[in-house]
């Protein structure tokens, strides 16, 4: 389930090369969803990834209405 969190990139996304890391989580996400044979495993990755994201968002000082708006639709999809 944690194979995504131990990445360097998930570890960068609170640093200033938050750009970089996300699309190199995209990156992995993406490599781990056409490499990964075991549905369930995946999806508990997925699930678990989208977790520990959403706390990352809650403890960081979005104060935008319109940054919360598009966060949490890209969490929920």
């Amino acid at each position: 389930m944690k194979r995504l969190i131990k990445k360097e990139s998930f570890e960068m996304l609170s640093s200033n090369q938050s750009t970089e890391a996300t699309d190199d989580l995209i990156g992995e996400i993406i490599k781990l969803g056409d490499s990964e044979e075991n549905l369930v495993s995946l999806f508990r990755t997925l699930n678990f990834t989208r977790f520990q994201l959403r706390m990352i968002v809650e403890s960081s000082d979005i104060t935008s209405e319109v940054g919360k708006k598009c966060v949490r639709v890209a969490l929920c999809h």
